[in-house]
């Protein structure tokens, strides 16, 4: 994480600081060709075509919070498959994100899409690696004691809690005795008031980074809109038989982190699960990038993307998105949802892919002693 969060806080801890956020989607770049109503353009050579490295958070705190609500379904139109929601410039006051095109039976099968994701991949990572759960009237504690990253280690879904204060101390009394390293919460505009400065300051909680989430309709007459490989023949794409290690390590390697780090055997702990799909990307014969897709009555979660620093730029990021929409069209989704960080080339690539803005999300963490 560098600074910000939790970089002087491990450093008393003796941990050394992880790259910053990686559910992030990272950069996707260019249009999905042929999806979202622009003209398509070469996918190969472009810098911003995939995750940049990862960076420090944004160094100072700011004083709004964020919002967290996705949606599906609906019909399938011209405007529809531009998305739904408004476009994105820079984190500032967090206002609740309008979302013409989505209705709230759409909203609350995002939500429950977005919680059932992290409660699969938790209880799946429990045996081997340790995660825990802890579901709270809706939403949903989760930690890695492997991992001091706090968006690994939070309350999933706290705009949902009826009671946010008995929420937050049963999250964080779970997360502490399952040996969570950190723990924190993802305040939206829902819970704009319970995050007042006087409640942060007695819970010891700190800003660590700014999430968006993002969403667009699916047609099925977009089915293979997009290509296998993004147009470039130098890459393929391989989601059968998948070796766990093999994923973890590029997963790993992509967020620059130690090959063996327990993010990437956590993701990999749900690859052959009913509604999970992995793929890894390989650039002349060499996997380069890895990404997941998790399906959930219709809704596609885009969980995760990582490119292996020395590939970035040649147009992975934009074939595994390609692919993974695709696939989720071909298996009946209507709705794909993703999240990015808001202060680093995403938003902008993830925008270009179709995607529109439902809400922002802001991390509070601390330190478990």
């Amino acid at each position: 994480m560098g600074e910000g969060v939790l970089g002087s806080l491990r450093a008393d801890r003796g941990v050394t600081p992880a790259p910053r956020r990686v559910r992030d989607e990272a950069d996707v770049g260019r249009p999905i060709l042929g999806k979202v109503g622009v003209v398509p353009g070469d996918v190969t050579a472009d810098p911003s075509d995939d995750e940049a490295a990862p960076g420090p958070p944004g160094a100072a705190p700011f004083d709004g919070r964020s919002t967290r609500d996705p949606g599906a379904g609906g019909v399938c139109s011209a405007g529809a498959r531009r998305g739904c929601g408004t476009t994105i410039d820079a984190p500032g006051d967090l206002v609740p994100d309008p979302s013409p095109d989505l209705h709230p039976g759409e909203l609350t099968r995002l939500r429950h899409a977005d919680v059932a994701a992290y409660a699969a991949l938790y209880t799946a990572g429990g045996p081997t690696i340790g995660t825990g759960q802890l579901p709270l009237d809706g939403a949903l504690a989760i930690w890695n004691p492997h991992d001091d990253d706090p968006g690994f280690n939070y309350i999933v879904g706290f705009e949902v809690a009826p009671d946010p204060d008995r929420a937050w101390a049963m999250g964080e009394a779970a997360a502490r005795a399952g040996g969570a390293r950190v723990f924190g919460v993802g305040v939206t505009a829902e819970r704009d008031g319970w995050a007042t400065s006087s409640r942060l300051a007695a819970l010891r909680l700190t800003f660590a980074y700014e999430e968006v989430v993002w969403a667009r309709r699916l047609c099925a007459s977009e089915v293979g809109a997009g290509g296998r490989g993004a147009g470039d023949e130098r890459v393929q794409i391989r989601t059968d038989a998948i070796p766990p290690d093999l994923f973890a390590g590029v997963l790993n390697r992509g967020w620059e982190l130690a090959e063996d780090h327990g993010r990437g055997r956590l993701y990999a702990a749900v690859i052959g699960l009913p509604d999970w799909t992995h793929y890894v990307a390989y650039l002349e014969g060499t996997a380069a990038a890895a990404a997941v897709l998790y399906r959930h009555h219709g809704v596609a979660v885009c969980v995760i993307a990582a490119t292996i620093p020395a590939f970035r730029g040649r147009g992975l990021q934009t074939a595994l998105i390609t692919r993974r929409l695709d696939d989720a069209v071909a298996a009946g989704c209507d709705l794909a949802t993703v999240e990015t960080v808001a202060d680093n080339a995403s938003p902008r690539n993830i925008g270009r892919a179709g995607f529109m803005v439902l809400h922002r999300r802001r991390i509070y963490a601390k330190a478990l002693p």
